[in-house]
């Protein structure tokens, strides 16, 4: 029923846009977000399709980042959550436009409501083979050392 989506996702996921900083190294901290959030979609504990950063949504993304890319210095959280909505498919709800000054977590948290999947998206997340799907495609090919 949703193949071509499921498909036109893992063409969108495989496209995301990384940060490379000095002396090379990319930053894989959008991938380790949403491997993150696609856990605690099949745990139950994001219920809907407004994420928030919470407590327990910054500590699995700290924990995956550990586990995912060990010896690497973790991005904060909200540099994933803001710059994901460059890939077309996650969105946030602004509750009053970000001011023009430096991203920082307290600005993003004071302005964000919540961030969001394409509605699609969202939909097929909820089905477990697909989640796993997608959670092995960013391992393979953003975490594979």
């Amino acid at each position: 029923m949703y193949s071509h989506q499921i498909d036109m996702y893992r063409i969108m996921l495989l496209r995301i846009k990384r940060s490379v900083i000095r002396g090379g190294i990319t930053i894989n901290a959008k991938p380790i977000l949403l491997i993150s959030l696609f856990e605690l979609i099949g745990e139950g504990l994001i219920k809907n399709n407004q994420v928030m950063i919470s407590n327990e949504v910054e500590e699995r993304y700290r924990a995956k980042y550990e586990e995912l890319a060990p010896g690497e210095k973790v991005t904060p959280i909200y540099r994933p959550f803001y710059h994901l909505m460059s890939d077309g498919f996650w969105h946030l709800k602004m509750a009053e436009k970000l001011p023009a000054e430096k991203l920082t977590d307290r600005r993003l948290r004071t302005v964000t409501d919540y961030g969001y999947f394409d509605n699609v998206l969202w939909d097929i997340l909820l089905m477990e083979n697909t989640r796993d799907f997608y959670t092995k495609l960013l391992i393979d090919n953003y975490l594979k050392k």
